[in-house]
């Protein structure tokens, strides 16, 4: 394998080499699982190897009830992989090192990662660093600081892929660098809030192109976003340039949308291993990727909630701004919190998860974190949310799953202001859901340091409790 020559950018990029090709999981011999290979063949014997898969399939993926709960599944298991591969990224990290660590999670999930024999792919995982657009192959080059690094993670479980990826951050990164990984996640962003049913598919790299052209970026058209499901590449195909290419979506269709943005030219030169492909000239890229399940609504449903914790705003338990209370970058920190209507008139339920340490800001005096988290809101359900939890810029949250009311309900969550340690104010944009019930839609207090519940939502207990968190 060569090495790519460096043209004009700031960053000297070597590449490592290559790690034998990692064995295919089998129901027979552990092939190197050791005294985990009896767990293995337990889980495995529910969730066999998906098919080896060679053109693009003519199939339109719409799975049914029960294939959207599986499917569901299995993007949620492919989020919480990438999260925790996102908090291995750091210098003198080999990519071999997060490969294995993503290896072993999805196999103790029960699942097996799909790109692990795809067309001769000889990893568990993508890891494509700084020009690297994409595709790019675990080896034993250690990441440097100042690097980004796509991850992108697809696991297969009971039957249906889960496809999802993110570009990280490695150390100390540039001005230039970081807001280029920015407005590649706003593409993404902007490319599912038009997807609807009756939304013709060239909305989606239309409002990408948009985007991206604001900051002078290019949109690679080489890669495309697919139909995932049952099958993990298959029509329709997404462009993420401006096109002309017909078709219209239809509810319950599944596909991703994956766009690459360049500093430069949007050329690609891919090596003899048929997998790992460059930027022309050397420039760097970034990626984000989400899988999306159409639904037939398109309205978006505004939402206001206040999350406060009235436990112990000393605790060192719970998450500080002004103070690191983990011990070190990729801690785990459980949290569970009230949550109020955004009136602030009716308790509702708690707010529950893990935070991730990721980044210390020490200009900003305080400490950035991910959180895995939902929304507990009674007897109406739960919305499940990732992204940063607390930072002192304006930020939007994915929203992953719900239940009851919120079932199927897609779209994002923005921290609008974190009024003070343990107050925090959030507004929803939600897709996929009928009219929200009229208790859930008070008009919001505006957000400052002194607000509290009245004294009546504080005395109230919320109408259904959640299994396994506190109240």
């Amino acid at each position: 394998m060569g090495k790519p020559c460096r043209h004009h950018h700031l960053l000297l990029f070597t590449w490592g080499p290559n790690s034998p090709s990692r064995p295919p999981p089998s129901l027979g011999k552990s092939r190197g699982f050791g005294k985990s290979s009896l767990l293995f063949r337990r889980r495995y014997r529910a969730c066999r190897r998906p098919c080896e898969l060679g053109e693009l399939s003519s199939e339109y993926q719409s799975p049914d009830s029960e294939g959207i709960i599986h499917m569901r599944a299995a993007c949620e298991l492919a989020a919480r992989v990438l999260d925790y591969a996102g908090t291995l990224v750091r210098p003198s990290v080999t990519t071999n090192e997060i490969d294995k660590a993503v290896h072993q999670m999805i196999i103790e999930a029960g699942a097996y990662p799909s790109p692990l024999g795809y067309g001769g792919f000889p990893k568990s995982v993508c890891t494509s660093v700084n020009e690297c657009m994409c595709h790019g192959i675990p080896d034993s080059r250690q990441l440097q600081n100042g690097d980004i690094i796509n991850i992108d993670v697809t696991v297969y479980l009971n039957g249906y892929h889960g496809d999802t990826s993110k570009t990280f951050l490695c150390g100390n990164v540039s001005d230039a660098m970081k807001r280029l990984v920015k407005v590649t996640e706003e593409c993404l962003e902007r490319g599912i809030a038009v997807c609807k049913d009756g939304a013709s598919f060239k909305k989606i790299g239309k409002r990408i192109s948009e985007h991206a052209e604001k900051y002078g970026y290019g949109v690679v058209e080489r890669f495309v976003g697919h139909g995932v499901g049952t099958i993990f590449h298959s029509e329709p195909i997404i462009l993420h340039h401006r096109n002309d290419k017909p078709g219209f979506m239809v509810e319950g269709q599944t596909f991703t949308i994956e766009p690459i943005l360049t500093m430069g030219s949007i050329e690609c030169i891919t090596w003899d291993d048929n997998w790992t492909t460059l930027t022309a000239d050397g420039s760097p890229a970034a990626q984000f990727e989400h899988s999306i399940l159409i639904t037939r609504t398109g309205k978006v449903q505004e939402l206001y909630v206040y999350e406060i914790n009235e436990r112990d705003r000393g605790s060192p338990a719970f998450l500080k701004l002004s103070q690191k209370p983990v011990n070190s970058l990729g801690d785990l920190v459980p949290f569970s919190n009230k949550l109020y209507t955004g009136d602030l008139e009716k308790r509702l339920g708690i707010t529950a998860g893990i935070c991730v340490l990721i980044q210390h800001v020490p200009e900003k005096n305080g400490d950035r974190y991910e959180a895995i988290y939902s929304f507990y809101f009674g007897d109406y359900g739960h919305v499940s949310v990732q992204g940063p939890y607390l930072t002192y810029e304006d930020t939007y949250l994915s929203v992953t799953g719900g239940s009851g009311i919120f079932e199927g309900v897609y779209g994002e969550v923005k921290l609008q202001q974190i009024v003070f340690p343990f107050k925090l104010f959030y507004k929803f944009y939600l897709k996929g859901i009928g009219d929200l019930p009229e208790e859930l839609m008070g008009k919001p207090v505006v957000p400052s340091p002194g607000v509290e519940p009245s004294p009546a939502a504080k005395a109230t207990e919320p109408r259904a409790t959640v299994p396994n968190f506190t109240n």
